[in-house]
């Protein structure tokens, strides 16, 4: 067997020249180019601005652009935004007053029009008349262990409610920020994550 140096059998058109240029002594000046080609690419890539607008999502069949505009018009905007809140003490009356006061801090943030939690969400109960809305808690929560029954009643009386509002294990909250529809105001969204971050701290 002899020894030496590994040979290209490359026999298409170009190829011999490719070798030369990858394998050979043309190899420093093609990985050169390649770092220009790759700096002059970023450079133009730092040019791309961030599209804030999601109208590109946006259905371009008219029907259903129409069907969209219709469920805007009659109930809002359909954009969601939902927060968690980790708390040893929920369900019990500290984390339930730090949650309350998140929601309504959420609440209060521009570009939101309605935020819900287990501390305002409504249930549907037999009255009078029939089934009607009423809070899922009462507030103030009584203290002690009878508050913490109220919840727990409360809770299991609503079991879809987990998963969506509350954890399984009843340590975790969610807060459900429902967003106004501004037309033409792509940056209020980033601003209410801005408000959402500010309230960590």
């Amino acid at each position: 067997m002899h020894r030496g140096a590994i040979v290209s059998g490359s026999t298409m058109p170009g190829g011999q020249l490719l070798d030369a240029l990858v394998l050979g002594r043309g190899r420093p000046v093609f990985l050169v180019v390649m770092a220009i080609l790759v700096l002059l690419a970023s450079r133009s890539a730092m040019g791309v601005l961030e599209d804030e607008s999601n109208a590109s999502m946006k259905s371009a069949d008219e029907v259903q652009r129409g069907v969209h505009e219709a469920f805007v018009r009659d109930f809002g905007s359909d954009e969601m935004i939902v927060a968690t809140l980790t708390h040893p003490g929920l369900p019990g009356p500290d984390g339930l007053a730090m949650l309350a006061d998140i929601t309504r801090r959420i609440a209060a943030l521009e570009g939101v029009r309605r935020a819900t939690s287990m501390c305002n969400v409504m249930q549907v109960v037999h009255g009078p008349g029939g089934a009607e809305p009423a809070p899922l808690l009462p507030d103030p929560l009584p203290s002690g262990q009878h508050g913490a029954s109220l919840v727990d009643s409360a809770l299991d009386a609503n079991p879809h409610l987990t998963g969506l509002l509350i954890s399984a294990d009843r340590h975790t909250a969610a807060i459900m920020a429902e967003l106004e529809d501004r037309e033409g105001d792509d940056g209020y969204r980033a601003r209410i994550v801005e408000g959402l971050r500010a309230l960590q701290s």
